[in-house]
C-alpha cells in the first residue's frame, strides 16, 4: 500500500516512505517501526527507523535490527512496559531513554518536523578496541577489569570493556553497550596491619 501511494505521488516528500523499508512493528494506524537495509539519510545499513504517517519527522532508533530487538526484549524484562486492554502496550516514554543508554548517540533525528534534514548529531567517541595481548576473562561480579579487557558473559557473549568506575564497567557487546558490576567482594584493598611498637610495654588483655 505504501509503495503504491509513493508511486501515485501521495506523499509530500520523498523522505515520507522508501520502498526498501520493511515494517517490523505496526500500530495498525499507519505508524510503524521499520527495518532500513539501505541505511537511509546517510545512516547505517540495517538501522531501525520510526515512521509516523501524519508527520514529516523520521527518527533512527537503533543502528541495527539485532541490537534493537535485544534492547526491546531487555526493556520488557526491565518492566518498562504496561498492558492496557484499550491502548495495548505502553512504555510511558521510557523506551527511547532505554535505547539512548544502550546505543550512545541514538535515537537520532534524521528528518525534522518540517521535512528537512536534521543537524548531524555530535560525534560519538570511537569504541575502545580489545587488547589481543590479554586473555578473555569470564565475567564475574567479583573480578576487577580494565579498559580494553575482553569479557565473556554467559548470556551477552563476548564484549570489550569501554569505561570503568569503582564498581561498574561499561562493556560493548554485539547487541550494544551494557553496564555491569565488577570488583564486588574481590578487588578491594585490605587494610594494612598497624606496626607494633616494642618500646612500650604491652597491656594485658582482659
Amino acid at each position: 500500500m505504501m509503495n503504491e501511494l509513493l508511486e501515485q505521488g501521495s506523499f509530500k516528500t520523498r523522505s515520507w516512505w522508501r520502498t526498501t523499508w520493511l515494517p517490523i512493528f505496526d500500530k495498525g494506524t499507519g505508524d510503524a517501526i521499520c527495518w532500513d537495509p539501505r541505511g537511509s539519510f546517510g545512516g547505517t545499513p540495517g538501522q531501525v527507523i520510526e515512521l509516523w504517517r501524519t508527520d514529516h519527522d523520521r527518527t533512527v532508533l537503533a543502528p541495527s535490527f539485532d541490537g534493537f530487538l535485544a534492547a526491546y526484549v531487555d526493556s520488557l524484562d526491565a518492566g518498562l512496559w504496561t498492558y492496557d486492554e484499550e491502548d495495548g502496550l505502553d512504555d510511558h516514554d521510557r523506551f527511547k531513554a532505554f535505547l539512548a543508554e544502550r546505543f550512545p548517540g541514538y535515537p537520532l533525528r534524521a528528518i525534522d518536523f518540517e521535512g528537512r534534514r536534521a543537524r548531524p548529531p555530535a560525534p560519538v567517541a570511537a569504541p575502545v578496541e580489545a587488547d589481543p595481548a590479554r586473555p578473555v576473562k569470564v565475567y564475574s561480579a567479583s573480578m576487577r577489569y580494565e579498559v580494553g579487557d575482553r569479557v565473556a558473559h554467559p548470556t551477552l557473549g563476548t564484549g570489550v570493556v569501554q569505561t570503568i568506575e569503582q564498581t561498574k564497567i561499561d562493556v560493548l557487546f554485539e547487541s550494544g553497550r551494557r553496564t555491569l558490576v565488577h570488583a564486588r567482594g574481590g578487588g578491594e584493598k585490605l587494610e594494612q596491619p598497624r606496626p607494633i611498637d616494642h618500646s612500650k610495654p604491652e597491656r594485658s588483655k582482659l
